[in-house]
């Protein structure tokens, strides 16, 4: 026995109806993802910014930038949203002073990240690490790189704030020491 035709019609656009409902809720479940920058990137970021690049490291898919201007020091936090592949970041920036060494860091967040510029050439010049010592006694150690420039990441206890910058030398010995 066949249905009558009537019948039919509804079924196929029933059917045709609900295979674009499933079509239509798949495509809208799109997750942002993120990713780390890739390097043309980051270098296409500091030039329309207008930058110097002094140092750079990786969190998860978070590209950190130690950057300068004429006038200003700090750190971009970078990542690249997919899939629009969108360069997002925002950015935590100091004016640039006559000090010797200038810092910017933000006061909590695990891991700890803090950035050190040394600006003046006599210690740059002996200059090789940097080394931030916290008020629970955590020390966190980085090389500078040819800029003078380093980021340091760790994870002091919770509620710990930075003692002193201690810039060192090849042999590990201070020759500058900063208390903020």
């Amino acid at each position: 026995m066949h249905s009558p035709p009537r019948m039919r019609k509804p079924l196929a656009v029933l059917l045709l109806l609900s295979f674009l409902f499933i079509l239509l809720a798949s495509c809208s479940t799109l997750r942002e993802t993120y990713r780390e920058p890739k390097q043309f990137e980051v270098q296409n970021l500091v030039n329309e910014q207008g930058l110097t690049l002094l140092a750079d490291t990786t969190v998860e898919v978070n590209k950190i930038l130690l950057v300068k201007d004429e006038n200003n020091f700090g750190y971009y936090v970078t990542t690249v949203r997919e899939p629009e592949e969108e360069l997002v970041y925002s950015n935590i920036m100091t004016n640039l002073s006559d000090a010797p060494l200038i810092y910017i860091a933000v006061a909590s967040g695990d891991p700890y990240i803090a950035g050190v510029l040394i600006q003046d050439e006599t210690i740059l010049e002996s200059a090789d690490a940097v080394m931030l010592t916290m008020s629970d006694g955590t020390e966190i150690e980085h090389p500078l790189t040819e800029q003078g420039g380093a980021i340091l990441k760790g994870s002091p206890e919770q509620g710990s704030h930075l003692v002193s910058i201690s810039v060192l030398d090849s042999a590990g010995s201070e020759i500058f020491n900063f208390k903020p």
